[in-house]
């Protein structure tokens, strides 16, 4: 999806699933992990930085998905049915259990909200704040 302005600010889909993760059950299934996933922040940085918002959802990445989505299959499903919907790539939030994506429209927003919702998920809509 294009931007209108590659300058505004996103709107967030946050997706909650009925599903609790501890925060040292996700640390110790990453701290598991052989050679964990890193990635580099300075594209995210650079966004930031320029505000190119249009562009940071490409950018954003989040090493405790493998993990939680493997050991909390759930979670996963819900990660499918929110790929299925959005037009940009959710990710996980923190260590989990919810996920949000980042968009432009905010009728895609509402759009994409309404069809998780009606698939029993509790969604909801913010904006990004800087």
């Amino acid at each position: 999806m294009e931007y209108e302005s590659p300058t505004e600010l996103p709107y967030v889909v946050l997706v909650s699933p009925p599903v609790h993760v501890s925060a040292g059950k996700a640390y110790s299934l990453w701290d598991a992990v052989q050679n964990p996933l890193h990635m580099d922040v300075e594209p995210i940085v650079e966004c930031m930085t320029k505000k190119v918002f249009n562009e940071l959802h490409t950018r954003l990445f989040n090493s405790f998905e493998p993990v939680i989505y493997d050991a909390f299959p759930q979670i996963g499903q819900v990660y499918e049915d929110f790929c299925e919907v959005c037009s940009t790539k959710p990710l996980l939030s923190g260590s989990g259990s919810n996920l949000f994506a980042l968009v432009n429209q905010e009728s895609e927003a509402e759009r994409v909200m309404a069809i998780l919702s009606k698939r029993g998920y509790t969604a909801q809509i913010c904006r990004l704040l800087l």
